[in-house]
């Protein structure tokens, strides 16, 4: 559960999702904002735990542009090319690709990568089909 710690009662409760073991997803923060965290229970009827200390405050980084770079012809006949995030957190990179770049409603994706490790490869294996293509990445 995230306090906002200038306001009581606590504020902007962010749900956290997927729990599995000790882990879950939580979503809605604010790039580049501090929050503070704290665990609490809740059972099937409604009561809570005390919550447990310490607080946990955590900066949500500000998302840096990925960059394209290393394009070629692979040795399987596809198109690859290198992405490298643009900070120390790594984020899902979307790639999308068109065959007419002045056109804005043309761009279809082609593929959602959150990465392993950084750079990283990625590879088109339907380039092939198309007489030139162009890629764009969308970091969100």
């Amino acid at each position: 559960m995230e306090r906002n710690t200038s306001v009581y009662p606590a504020v902007n409760v962010p749900t956290v999702t997927n729990i599995s073991g000790t882990n879950g997803t939580v979503t809605g923060l604010t790039p580049g904002r501090s929050h503070i965290w704290f665990v609490a229970g809740v059972d099937g009827e409604g009561n809570a735990s005390a919550q447990i200390y310490p607080y946990f405050n955590i900066t949500n980084p500000i998302p840096v542009a990925a960059v394209l770079s290393n394009a070629r012809l692979g040795s399987n006949g596809n198109f690859q090319f290198t992405i490298s995030e643009g900070s120390s957190g790594l984020q899902t990179v979307v790639i999308e690709a068109t065959t007419t770049p002045a056109d804005p409603n043309s761009w279809v994706q082609i593929g959602s990568v959150l990465p392993a490790s950084n750079p990283f490869t990625f590879s088109d294996p339907n380039a092939g089909q198309f007489p030139a293509r162009f890629y764009r990445l969308v970091a969100p």
